[in-house]
């Protein structure tokens, strides 16, 4: 039975003992409740605003007089459900179950729910919002949810009826929100156009409207963000004359081989649009027909510029900037051009694809060749560049060369005297110091030689005089002999 008990241990074979108490506490006469589960519902109002009570499922509700307490107020526990709330969205409440023994006592947990605030109608594509052309719309992303292009809250918006060649602006300028915007030819289909930051943090696309795809317009925040948003479409309805229809635009070289030339820029119509439509150079003018309209000729180096020009100028429009370098010849070292001694040659690399190829020299692509033929004495190689050079020399022969020395002293002149070998074979290759560069520009290379003495065999020697410290001697040369 309930009560402290005194228990006294002796060892058996000594004196020595002690005392272990003994409590005894009687079992509760109370019984708690069997609880299968608890939830939180909730009724919302969609505004954020609403309540939530706690379910308690109960299967033994124990024993009698036993409630389920919220602090305030008490609900009886009985097999089933027990219903404790309602309780305002967002209040947190703490449950516990409340015997007449308070042994029976104890802790259901802390419950609490906050209503959510409904997305908007236009939250997912299938429900995109209508919009025409000359509506401006106003609405937020807040409280929308994100379909995946990037982790920002999203709505769409649907545009049909357009016209073909109808040019149509879609505009997010003057939200106020760092804003993006895509377009798509259907609910999970392609994007079409895209703009994040065209108006300060806002954005914009313009494009022309096939006339018959019902176009998505997706507004959502950069990155992460959401916010209210204005979107604004406009349309531009199609020009009345007719663009022409280009496929292909080229350039056509006819170069001589020396780094001169010219170039056409030939353009190819399928349609040639409204009549009178010509191409134009800004002084020169070709009429667009069917087939292949060619420009020019232009000159090696020249950069022109060419646009259409329609008699409705609302059909004007840009082609580009073309140019072209003839390459000069000596852009390999087979191809490698002849200096001779004294001789300056004034030069460019303009145009060149060649490289080093294996001169020894690390230094960049697009520069010139030059050769020599060494004299048996010094000899000195100065180039001076539009542009930060350096300077290969080798020998032997085109793909099996050695290196004689590589010059990248600084932006001026390079500019390297050696002794060369009597017939040898030598190689220049001039190009930007960097291996990553492929910058061209004007070379002037000059080939400078040391004079080479040529001494005569004397026909005979007189002894003019001796003395202790020197003898004079003295011969006649005949250059014949």
């Amino acid at each position: 039975s309930a009560g402290t008990y005194t228990v006294r241990i002796f060892d058996y074979f000594g004196t020595a003992a002690f005392t272990l108490d003994l409590t005894c506490v009687a079992a509760p006469e109370c019984v708690s409740p069997t609880i299968d589960d608890i939830s939180v519902v909730d009724s919302c109002n969609g505004d954020g605003t609403g309540t939530f009570n706690v379910e308690v499922v109960v299967s033994d509700a124990g024993s009698a007089g036993t409630v389920i307490s919220d602090g305030t107020n008490t609900y009886p526990v009985v097999a089933g459900t027990v219903v404790a709330g309602p309780y305002n969205s967002g209040d947190s409440v703490t449950l516990t179950v409340d015997a007449t023994d308070d042994a029976c006592d104890s802790s259901l947990g802390d419950f609490t729910f906050t209503c959510p605030i409904a997305g908007p109608d236009n939250d997912d594509c299938a429900n995109a919002a209508a919009i025409a052309c000359g509506d401006t719309v106003m609405g937020s992303t807040a409280n929308a949810t994100d379909s995946g292009n990037n982790s920002a809250p999203d709505v769409y918006y649907s545009l049909a009826g357009t016209a073909a060649g109808e040019e149509i602006t879609a505009s997010l300028c003057g939200s106020s929100f760092d804003t993006y915007i895509r377009v798509f030819d259907a609910c999970g289909g392609t994007q079409l156009y895209g703009n994040d930051d065209s108006c300060g943090l806002q954005s914009e696309v313009t494009f022309t409207s096939d006339g018959s795809t019902t176009y998505i317009i997706m507004v959502e925040g950069f990155g992460s963000t959401s916010g209210d948003y204005t979107l604004a479409v406009t349309c531009v309805p199609p020009p009345e004359c007719v663009s022409p229809t280009i496929d292909d635009i080229s350039v056509v070289d006819s170069c001589n081989g020396d780094g001169t030339g010219t170039f056409n820029v030939e353009v190819v119509v399928s349609d040639a649009g409204s009549a009178g439509t010509v191409i134009s150079d800004g002084t020169n003018t070709y009429p667009v027909v069917a087939g292949t309209v060619v420009a020019g000729p232009y000159n090696s180096g020249d950069t022109v510029a060419l646009s259409l020009d329609a008699t409705d100028d609302a059909c004007d429009a840009s082609l580009g900037d073309f140019t072209f370098t003839c390459p000069p010849s000596n852009i390999d070292c087979a191809t490698a051009t002849m200096i001779s001694c004294g001789e300056t040659i004034n030069a460019t690399s303009e145009g060149s694809t060649g490289n080093q190829e294996g001169s020894g020299c690390s230094m960049g692509s697009n520069g010139i060749w030059f050769t020599f033929t060494g004299t048996g004495g010094d000899m000195t190689v100065s180039v001076d560049a539009s542009f930060d050079h350096e300077v290969a020399i080798s020998t032997g022969v085109c793909g099996d060369l050695t290196n004689v020395n590589c010059d990248d002293q600084s932006i001026g002149t390079e500019t390297h005297t050696f002794e060369s070998v009597l017939d040898a074979t030598y190689y220049v290759y001039v190009a930007h110091f960097l291996t990553s560069s492929t910058t061209t520009g004007t070379i002037d290379i000059t080939l400078e030689c040391a004079e080479i003495i040529e001494c005569i065999e004397p026909s005979a020697l007189t002894l003019d005089s001796v003395t202790s410290t020197e003898a004079v001697v003295s011969w006649t040369n005949d250059p014949s002999a």
